[in-house]
């Protein structure tokens, strides 16, 4: 999948209250809750002597909150921008998802992965993103990072996304099918 090296580091944002509810919040634009605040800023001072040749996170504000609090710990002078990507938001759910408990349709994922033999993460959930569509958009975005960032095993580059976003690419490298 990737002829470049280099090291990236992804991380999610940090909670909002629709998290810490439980609640479905793909495109929802929810803001970090005090504790998101707090997990932001853990990670920016964990962060802070890490020289990033490029920053990256979804359009969603609670990402975008994140990288801000992580650059705001940073002590490389000047700041690496900010690229903001659409491809590495969360998984599109219907809008009468949005905002309800996320166990309703969880639970109908985990029977379809036990019975199918498949990660949960690959259930579509009627009217939502199918899965190899949302597969497709995460996956390109980091097949372009593998063909656009140099060579360079120094570089390292900082993702700022979502839950989803992780374990679909991650199922998609383990399962072989970027290799």
């Amino acid at each position: 999948m990737c002829d470049s090296f280099f090291t990236l580091t992804i991380a999610r944002h940090g909670e909002t209250d629709e998290n810490k509810h439980g609640l479905v919040q793909t495109f929802m634009d929810t803001p970090l809750n005090k504790n998101g605040l707090e997990q932001a800023n853990l990670l920016g001072k964990y962060l802070k002597s890490v020289r990033f040749a490029k920053l990256y996170s979804s359009n969603m504000m609670r990402t975008q909150q994140t990288a801000e609090c992580v650059l705001n710990h940073s002590k490389q002078q000047p700041p690496p921008e900010l690229i903001l990507d659409t491809r590495i938001r969360e998984r599109n759910f219907p809008a009468e998802l949005e905002g309800q408990p996320s166990l309703s349709w969880i639970k109908d994922a985990m029977a379809w992965s036990a019975k199918e033999n498949l990660a949960p993460i690959r259930y579509n959930i009627a009217g939502a993103e199918p899965h190899a569509g949302f597969q497709d958009r995460v996956v390109s975005f980091f097949k372009e990072l593998c063909e656009t960032e140099p060579t360079d095993v120094d570089e390292n580059i900082l993702v700022f996304s979502h839950g989803m976003v992780i374990v679909v690419l991650l199922d998609y490298l383990l399962s072989g099918e970027g290799s």
